[in-house]
């Protein structure tokens, strides 16, 4: 098994490989770097979500949210599909906010920043770095979205995995922006 991982910075692709396990053993998912996105998540936590393979790839977008609409991006393909995103976006209106489209029929609550929801392959949920002083007025909201790509993912072990990695994210998100 490989894995490969690359970092956006700028414009510039950085590339480093790492050898791991042999050929003849039963399928798995690829060996990974022991933490994920930013540091944010455990490999460990992840893997669950994540399809067997040979080869993994993380591709990560520097967490840089200074301006509306920033959205760095953490993506972990295995045998070059996507397989999980974690994604932030940074809007000016709470407004904006909109999953309606990506939640499907019957999205479960989840206790994660402003209004947390889980359903079948995702999560996302919001926090509130500075408020809106008016309706016309820009704040500052900090959109968070993970996403697994995997079609024989368990809904059920979705719905029980992502809540956790949410909350994390969302805890990183505050301390690195330091929002209150």
């Amino acid at each position: 098994m490989q894995f490969r991982k690359a970092v956006a910075v700028a414009a510039p692709v950085i590339l480093a490989s790492l050898l791991a396990g042999c050929s003849g053993e039963a399928e798995a998912v690829p060996e990974l770097p022991e933490r994920l996105c930013w540091d944010v998540f455990a490999a460990d936590s992840v893997a669950p979500l994540l399809p067997t393979g040979k080869e993994a790839a993380l591709h990560t977008r520097a967490f840089v949210l200074a301006k509306n609409l920033d959205m760095p991006t953490c993506n972990v393909d295995i045998d070059g599909r996507p397989s999980f995103q974690a994604m932030a976006i940074r809007r000016s209106y709470e407004k904006w906010i909109d999953w309606k489209s990506i939640v499907g029929p019957a999205p479960g609550s989840v206790d994660v920043g402003k209004k947390g929801l889980v359903w079948e392959n995702g999560a996302a949920s919001y926090i509130v770095c500075q408020p809106s002083k008016d309706p016309s007025t820009p704040g500052s909201y900090i959109e968070l979205r993970l996403t697994t790509f995997r079609s024989e993912n368990d809904e059920q072990e979705v719905r029980r995995v992502l809540p956790s990695l949410l909350k994390q994210f969302a805890d990183f998100t505050q301390r690195e922006l330091k929002c209150t």
